[in-house]
């Protein structure tokens, strides 16, 4: 499998959305649900189980983190719905969140920052935190952003060195129209899926490629 580096310095936002439901008889227990597409190998489900140790030991165990991660709760539509309907309290999102909060397209669009330390610049300034009323108007609450990296484009059998490169190839997206839009202009055929069904949909030849 070909790993070729693409649409540099654009970025999934990271958010996680905060909220408590009751659990149990007594002593009250307040439940932190949380739902992550990733598994318990990669950063952001090992920096929620941090987020866990702490808040577990700092409240005496009065408030209890569980995590669900590999989409144990569903796609990333279904965990951000379920957000909105208080059955899950917290998870990190990417694009489809764009869908929900529209402000957040912008950072959509690819070739968006000139490297890291702008990207960091940017949602560490007034920028970053003016999106806050967007996500409380919806019914969410911003407690911030992660850092994944940079897009990059994988494929089974055919580089991909340049936009070129793509033209005709099944390339699996997020589901977000940006990213759609963007991957017709450059002559490929997306089709969003979710994280959890990327290995499957590439050892089957069910896709040519993906970005992530």
């Amino acid at each position: 499998m070909k790993i070729t580096s693409f649409l540099k310095w654009t970025f999934f936002v990271g958010v996680l959305f905060f909220g408590l439901s009751c659990k149990g008889s007594g002593e009250k227990i307040y439940v932190i649900k949380t739902s992550l597409s990733q598994n318990p190998q990669e950063p952001q489900v090992r920096a929620v189980e941090l987020f866990k140790q702490i808040v577990e030991e700092k409240t005496a165990g009065k408030v209890r983190v569980e995590i669900y991660p590999n989409n144990q709760l569903g796609n990333q539509r279904d965990v951000v719905e379920g957000i909105q309907l208080g059955t899950v309290q917290m998870s990190n999102c990417a694009s489809v969140l764009a869908g929900f909060v529209r402000e957040l397209n912008i950072f959509e669009l690819p070739f968006l920052f000139e490297n890291r330390n702008h990207f960091y610049a940017v949602l560490d300034s007034a920028i970053g935190e003016s999106l806050r009323p967007a996500f409380e108007k919806r019914g969410f609450h911003l407690l911030g952003y992660f850092d994944a990296g940079i897009r990059h484009v994988m494929t089974v059998d055919k580089p991909v060195n340049a936009i070129g490169d793509l033209k005709g190839l099944k390339i699996r997206t997020m589901e977000n129209p940006l990213h759609l839009e963007a991957f017709k202009a450059f002559g490929a055929n997306p089709m969003p899926m979710a994280y959890g069904e990327l290995y499957t949909a590439l050892e089957q030849h069910v896709i040519d490629g993906a970005e992530a």
